[in-house]
């Protein structure tokens, strides 16, 4: 846990002497949006006002920029930016490989998930893994115990990449943190062309960490290294209107080769104050996906982050979501970014 001084200390018993002759029944402190780290890292976070979704007539949009990466960089400069290479053609060994055959696709919520969430023919494309912004995408691995999982996520700075909450920690009061996260930038099959990085600390918030509410399963990897000069990252935003646009979902599904990385396209089909709902196909591993267009602004740009498969909550149960970028979960995502490694 980090170490404050003696006068903060001091000032934050004020504040809670305060508080309590105020009888104020519900401090922000510890509020369902606050972050949490896995190495019990402290950030000071502005507390998310009230959510509401407002009408067209009060549009705002917020965004973090995209960035396709910087054209100077070359593979040979990976292993200065902290990048573990394999390697002249990123081949990984056969160890890991075998490793990966026993790892399992995460879900966050047991049986309530159907296995299966292919919404009629199945219309996913596999991509070029080394084109933008598919190389931003991220293969990641991580241990729970004695067993192996598999999650995706998406750069979103130099050394951030954002993903599931319970691709980092298993759920509520009486979960675990994973352990040994390892990212794969652009996986293709048995190839990691931007090599791996592991994870120093993984973030998620309270209300993932202590309630498990699928509204705010969502988190983070904080890397040892700086892949995303070379792989460049996803920009994101949040807008208080309703979501009417189209959206793309994609990452790496258990159902097709291992290691493959898949994208499907569709729109939001109905709105939430929290979640995004989408008629589109989805599977076991694409967890911590992007949900992303590149129609409302110049480049890539999530405007959530793929958590589970139909059933879903809302939206009467019949679409694949995510949780929505609000302004909080903007806040706390490039909170997440500014922190050191």
């Amino acid at each position: 846990m980090k170490q404050f001084d003696r006068g903060y200390l001091q000032i934050a018993s004020y504040s809670m002497t305060f508080m309590s002759l105020l009888d104020i029944a519900n401090p922000t402190w510890g509020a369902l949006n606050d972050p949490v780290a896995s190495d019990g890292t402290v950030l000071i976070v502005v507390p998310e006002a009230t959510v509401e979704v407002a009408s067209a007539r009060s549009r705002k949009v917020t965004t973090s920029p995209s960035f396709t990466g910087d054209p100077a960089l070359q593979n040979s400069d990976l292993p200065t930016l902290g990048v573990t290479m394999y390697g002249s053609d990123g081949t990984l060994p056969d160890y890991i490989l075998q490793e990966e055959k026993n790892s399992v696709s995460t879900s966050p919520f047991g049986s309530r998930v159907l296995p299966r969430t292919i919404i009629g023919q199945d219309y996913r494309q596999q991509l070029r893994s080394t084109n933008f912004p598919a190389k931003a995408v991220v293969y990641i691995t991580f241990k729970s115990g004695a067993q192996s999982g598999v999650c995706t996520g998406w750069m979103i700075g130099k050394d951030t990449v954002a993903t599931a909450g319970h691709c980092v920690h298993s759920g509520g009061s009486t979960g675990e943190w994973y352990q040994n996260h390892v990212a794969y930038p652009g996986r293709d099959r048995r190839r990691a062309p931007y090599g791996s990085c592991k994870a120093t600390r993984t973030w998620s918030v309270n209300g993932w960490i202590e309630e498990r509410n699928p509204e705010y399963d969502y988190g983070a990897l904080k890397l040892n290294c700086d892949v995303g000069n070379r792989t460049g990252w996803f920009g994101f935003y949040w807008q208080r209107d309703f979501l009417n646009e189209p959206v793309a979902v994609q990452g790496y599904p258990g159902d097709k080769p291992s290691g493959t990385q898949w994208l499907d396209v569709d729109k939001n089909r109905c709105n939430s104050t929290r979640k995004v709902f989408y008629k589109l196909d989805t599977f076991g591993g694409m967890s911590g996906g992007p949900i992303w267009n590149s129609t409302a602004h110049d480049g890539a740009y999530a405007m959530g982050i793929h958590t589970n498969g139909a059933p879903s909550y809302g939206c009467n149960g019949t679409y694949n979501s995510g949780v929505r970028i609000t302004e909080g979960v903007f806040d706390n995502l490039k909170a997440w970014i500014d922190s050191a490694k």
